[in-house]
């Protein structure tokens, strides 16, 4: 099985691929400069991620979902031709919904069972069984 880079895994989540190859997104055309430095940003801001689970990942898709956003509300239009109506001013919100979603996750989702201590054996067990449920 192929290991996703992180700038393939951010692509992924924003839903900005690479057809061509040529380090430009085909959606929304982020390069993976552009890309890389939202990554480096959320690493500079939050730290480190450990364990299974990277939440600078999700961070990172998220403030390009923001830019991404943003610009869609710079052009937003809205177009009507008799009983055709168009626009695109949701856009944006629709975008920075998904943002808060991603950000959401980062935030709640444990890196590999790391938030949960063992106080007791039955306490143990449980956080074993858990793993063992992520990863099947």
């Amino acid at each position: 099985m192929a290991t996703l880079t992180t700038v393939q895994k951010i692509r992924l989540l924003v839903g900005d691929k690479d057809a061509a190859s040529d380090g430009t997104g085909d959606v929304f055309g982020f390069t993976d400069d552009e890309v890389n430095f939202a990554y480096n940003e959320a690493v500079a801001r939050e730290g480190e991620a450990t364990g299974d689970f990277d939440a600078n990942v999700y961070l990172a898709a998220a403030d390009l979902l923001d830019a991404a956003a943003a610009k869609s509300a710079q052009t937003a239009k809205s177009i009507t031709v008799g009983n055709y109506s168009n626009s695109t001013a949701s856009q944006g919100d629709a975008l920075h919904e998904r943002a808060e979603a991603l950000r959401k996750r980062a935030y709640e989702q444990p890196a590999g069972g790391a938030a949960e201590i063992a106080w007791t054996d039955a306490e143990e067990a449980q956080i074993i069984f858990n793993k063992y449920e992520r990863e099947a």
